[in-house]
C-alpha cells in the first residue's frame, strides 16, 4: 500500500508540473498574441478564437487568474515533494539497505529530478507560446476562462488589494497586456534577430531610424543656416530662376533686409506659368507662400506633424534667440527612417558623409554631427559648443583653416580636403601621419 501511494503522490506531481507548463504557456501567450491574428482566426473559425480574442480584451483579469493558478500549483508541488521525500526510503529498499542512506538517495532523487521536469514542462510552455501565441491561446481559451471563473473571488479581493496599495503609494499600475520595451530592449532585440538572419540589415536601419525618429530634435537633422539657399525679396523673376538652376532645388527661402528677416518661400513649379507666358521680370512678391517656423528644439516627429498640418513641405529652423538657424524638408525627415534618397540633381558619391578609403582613411562631409562621427570611428572626438565636425577644426584651430591644412588633435590628423570660399565642405581623417 505504500509503495501505491508513493506512485500516487508521484503522479500527482508530475501531473501538477504538466499544469505548471500550462499556466506558463497561458500567460505568455496572453501577452504575446496581436489581435489582428485573432481576427483572423475568427474569421477562419478557429476553435476557441472567440474566447480567445474575449481574454485579450480583458488581459489583466486573465494573467492574474494565470498568475493564481501558478502560485497554487508550485505550493501543492511542494507539498508533494515533501511527502515523496518522506516516503522515498522504502522505494529505495530494494537497492539500498541502509535506512539513512535510503533516505538520503530518495530526498536527492525528489529534490533534483522534480524540478527538473518542472522547470522542462515551464520552459517548453514558454516555447510553444513564443513560437504559436494566437494558437496556443485558442488552444487554451477555454480552460483559462473556466479557471478565472473559479479563481474569481480570490482574484477580485487581490486586484483590489493591490490597486489601494498602488494608489496609497502613488504608483503607476501596469498597463493591461505591458508589450512596452524600451529602446535600449528593442535595439537589443534587432540586433539579436538581425544576427540571427530574420531581418535584414537594411530593416534593421529602418527600425532603428523608426525608434530613434521621436528622440531626435530638428536642429540635428536640417541643413545649417550657412547652406540654406535663399533669395532676397527684390530680385527679378529671371535672377530667382537662376538660382533655382544652379541650386537644383524646388524651393527657396525669401528674406528681406537679411536671413532672419523671413517673409516665405517660393516654389519652382508656381513660377512655371510666368515662364511660359514670357512675362518680364515681375515682381516675386505675388509668389510668395507662406513658410512653417519652428524651434530648433523640437522632435522630429511632431515637426512632421506640423507639415502635415500645415500640407508644407519645407520649414524655416529658428534658434533660441528668433535667427535663423536652417532649414528642414520633408525629405530631411523621410530620410531618417529610410536613409539618404537621392535625386537627379544629387550625387551619390559627394553626398556620402563618411567613407572609408582603402589605405584606412575617412573621407566626411564636413557638415556631419560629430555625435554621428564618434560612432563610426575607432576615436572619439570631443563634444563642444559646435555640433559638426568642421565646427570642431575651426574651434580647435581658433581660425577658418586652408586647404590642405592639417589639425593634430590628441594623436588623431585631420586634413581640409575641399574649401568653398570661407566654408569647409570635405575632411579627411587620417589614419596614419605618415600617409601625408
Amino acid at each position: 500500500m505504500e509503495a501505491d501511494s508513493y506512485f500516487f503522490d508521484l503522479i500527482i506531481t508530475l501531473v501538477l508540473m504538466l499544469l505548471f507548463g500550462f499556466f506558463t504557456l497561458a500567460s505568455s501567450a496572453i501577452i504575446r498574441s496581436r489581435s489582428s491574428k485573432l481576427r483572423e482566426f475568427i474569421e477562419s473559425k478557429t476553435f476557441g478564437a472567440k474566447l480567445a480574442n474575449k481574454i485579450i480584451d480583458k488581459p489583466r483579469r486573465y494573467l492574474l487568474s494565470s498568475q493564481v493558478s501558478t502560485f497554487l500549483i508550485i505550493l501543492f508541488i511542494g507539498f508533494y515533494i515533501s511527502k515523496l521525500a518522506l516516503n522515498s526510503a522504502n522505494f529505495f529498499a530494494d537497492w539500498i539497505t541502509n535506512p539513512e542512506f535510503q533516505f538520503i538517495a530518495g530526498t536527492i532523487f525528489v529534490f533534483s529530478v522534480v524540478p527538473l521536469i518542472a522547470l522542462t514542462c515551464s520552459q517548453i510552455g514558454r516555447a510553444i507560446s513564443y513560437t504559436y501565441p494566437e494558437r496556443a491561446l485558442c488552444g487554451s481559451s477555454l480552460i483559462i476562462i473556466f479557471i478565472s471563473w473559479c479563481l474569481s473571488p480570490i482574484t477580485f479581493v487581490l486586484d483590489r488589494m493591490v490597486k489601494d496599495v498602488v494608489d496609497a503609494f502613488e504608483l503607476e499600475m501596469p498597463r493591461e497586456r505591458e508589450l512596452v520595451v524600451s529602446s535600449e530592449d528593442l535595439a537589443e532585440i534587432v540586433e539579436a534577430s538581425t544576427e540571427a538572419g530574420e531581418i535584414e540589415e537594411d530593416e534593421r536601419e529602418m527600425i532603428e531610424g523608426v525608434v530613434a525618429f521621436g528622440d531626435t530634435v530638428i536642429r540635428e537633422v536640417m541643413t545649417p543656416r550657412k547652406d540654406v539657399a535663399a533669395v532676397k525679396i527684390d530680385l527679378d523673376l529671371e535672377q530667382v530662376l537662376k538660382v533655382f538652376a544652379e541650386t537644383g532645388y524646388s524651393r527657396l527661402l525669401v528674406y528681406g533686409d537679411d536671413l532672419d528677416d523671413v517673409r516665405g518661400m517660393l516654389i519652382i513649379k508656381d513660377l512655371i506659368p510666368s515662364l511660359v507666358s514670357k512675362k518680364t521680370s515681375p515682381s516675386i512678391e505675388e509668389f510668395i507662400r507662406p513658410v512653417t517656423i519652428i524651434p530648433n528644439s523640437r522632435k522630429l516627429d511632431s515637426v512632421l506633424q506640423e507639415l502635415q498640418k500645415d500640407k508644407s513641405h519645407f520649414a524655416v529652423v529658428l534658434d533660441e534667440h528668433g535667427g535663423v538657424d536652417g532649414v528642414v524638408t520633408v525629405e530631411d525627415l523621410i530620410e531618417e527612417i529610410f536613409g539618404e534618397i537621392f535625386d537627379e540633381f544629387d550625387e551619390p558619391e559627394d553626398n556620402q558623409e563618411v567613407k572609408k578609403l582603402k589605405n584606412g582613411d575617412f573621407l566626411v562631409d564636413a557638415r556631419i554631427l560629430i555625435d554621428d562621427l564618434n560612432q563610426i570611428l575607432p576615436h572619439s572626438l570631443p563634444i563642444g559648443e559646435y555640433d559638426t565636425i568642421a565646427g570642431f577644426v575651426i574651434n580647435t584651430l581658433g581660425r577658418i583653416p586652408t586647404s590642405g591644412e592639417i589639425l593634430d588633435w590628441n594623436g588623431v590628423s585631420i586634413r581640409v580636403e575641399k574649401m568653398e570660399q570661407n566654408r569647409i565642405t570635405k575632411l579627411r581623417i587620417l589614419e596614419s601621419r605618415s600617409e601625408v
